[in-house]
């Protein structure tokens, strides 16, 4: 479950406003950078709601609606209400105050994305061949991961995203595997400067984005003795 009541709400309000105060576990994305962060929005196959000022409401539905050759899936867009009647919208989720961000049980931030299935379904083994202390057996990234404070790991290893594009499973990695270097190569530098800008804005430090062309046998291993060296 990744948004309360298996609702995934994306705050388009000014990130000041957001803080202030906006619906439990909404994602702040500021409408003036949609353009730039569109790769954070969920999946267009699952539907999710938007939250807005009244005076940008309508360029905000321009934007989702009828900005792209594929609309995105938004069922429902909202005028935040911090005075809310709570008995006659009951069905909105509570107002939270003074959060700039949401986080998992188990420390890991709550993205209105899901990293790709062979990483889910896979990480308990990542997590075995590095040392970690295993996680529950389950295949959902949501389950508890064990933080860097209970990390058992001594030795720091490189994971390697190849073809990571805009760095949602880069990001996870990184999160999941705060001791170890993530590596996400990609041979686009649109692909690298959204990394970058996804790492930094969640202030990840183990993130090393690179740009390469995989072409021939041995390319890879070149990319990643350019990057440890």
């Amino acid at each position: 479950q990744i948004m309360e009541n298996e609702r995934i709400i994306i705050d388009c309000r000014a990130h000041e406003d957001y803080f202030i105060a906006h619906y439990n576990l909404a994602y702040n994305i500021p409408f003036e950078e949609l353009s730039d962060r569109s790769y954070e929005l969920p999946p267009r196959t699952v539907p999710f709601a938007v939250v807005q000022t009244k005076d940008k409401m309508d360029a905000t539905e321009e934007w989702f609606l009828r900005k792209h050759k594929n609309p995105w899936p938004v069922h429902q867009f909202l005028i935040f209400d911090e005075s809310q009647d709570k008995e006659t919208k009951s069905s909105l989720p509570k107002i939270v105050r003074n959060v700039s961000k949401h986080f998992h049980s188990n420390g890991l931030p709550i993205f209105p994305f899901s990293p790709c299935p062979i990483l889910k379904t896979e990480m308990s083994y990542l997590q075995r061949v590095l040392s970690l202390s295993p996680s529950s057996p389950s295949n959902s990234i949501s389950k508890k991961f064990k933080s860097s404070k209970s990390s058992e790991s001594s030795c720091p290893h490189f994971i390697v995203d190849v073809g990571c594009g805009a760095g949602r499973d880069v990001l996870t990695l990184s999160h999941c595997f705060p001791q170890h270097q993530i590596v996400a190569i990609d041979n686009l530098q649109v692909a690298i400067d959204r990394v970058t800008s996804f790492a930094e804005r969640e202030a990840r430090t183990n993130v090393i984005p690179y740009k390469a062309v995989l072409r021939d046998s041995g390319d890879l291993e070149k990319a990643i003795f350019h990057v440890v060296d």
